[in-house]
């Protein structure tokens, strides 16, 4: 794995057409696109420890969800990469985001199992509070290296985007407790869509319409 600085990290979002604000590719946008959740048990509501304010889209409702550990997500992640083989996937944040690599908020997170591998990760690799960069991870670290990446969002920290140039997708572990893939490729999003109705977990498509006005698919 290497780590990129927020300026390397600059350069390989250029290269690449990817823009860093808006966590999508420059231009026009993506038209295949793909919401991915687990599916929900309203069964058990929140009590206490943790959590983030999440609105229920179409609805004036904000629930409380604790933050913890989404093995489901962020293997699904793990999974996708590994499936499609693209030379390199670079994972990064927001400008404004540091990665979970605070010991204080570490400490506040103390029973969130994944927030725990996520920050000995990160201290392992010899980062310091302050890093806004991010990874460009290789096929042979795939496994061992994505589902860690990707469980911050959901165990407590930032976005993380996920970017592979070729072949073309991008998902973002998102810290409403699901992933939103974006593809130029309509071959991608289906086997992405499929994988996940694989997974059991719970696929939404948006696809943009195309210039004529007409639906993608």
């Amino acid at each position: 794995m290497r780590i990129l600085s927020r300026e390397a990290l600059g350069k390989w979002l250029a290269k690449n057409a990817i823009d860093r604000d808006t966590m999508t590719w420059k231009g026009s946008p993506a038209p295949f696109r793909l919401l991915i959740r687990v599916i929900s048990d309203s069964s058990q509501p929140f009590e206490k420890g943790p959590h983030r304010r999440v609105m229920v889209p179409g609805e004036d409702t904000v629930l409380k969800i604790s933050v913890g550990d989404r093995p489901g997500l962020s293997r699904f992640v793990s999974q996708v990469v590994s499936e499609m083989q693209p030379p390199a996937v670079c994972a990064f944040g927001s400008p404004q985001s540091y990665w979970m690599n605070n010991r204080g908020y570490a400490a506040y997170l103390a029973k969130v199992g994944d927030a725990q591998r996520l920050h000995r990760f990160l201290r392992r690799a010899g980062l310091t509070n302050r890093f806004r960069g991010g990874f460009l991870v290789r096929p042979h670290e795939y496994e061992s290296h994505l589902g860690v990446l990707a469980s911050q969002p959901f165990c407590g920290g930032p976005d993380v985007l996920f970017a592979s140039a070729d072949p073309p997708f991008l998902i973002l572990a998102c810290h409403k407790f699901d992933l939103h893939v974006e593809t130029r490729d309509v071959a991608i999003a289906d086997r992405i869509g499929d994988m996940a109705l694989s997974a059991r977990l719970d696929v939404r498509r948006s696809d943009l319409g195309t210039p004529d006005g007409t639906d993608s698919d």
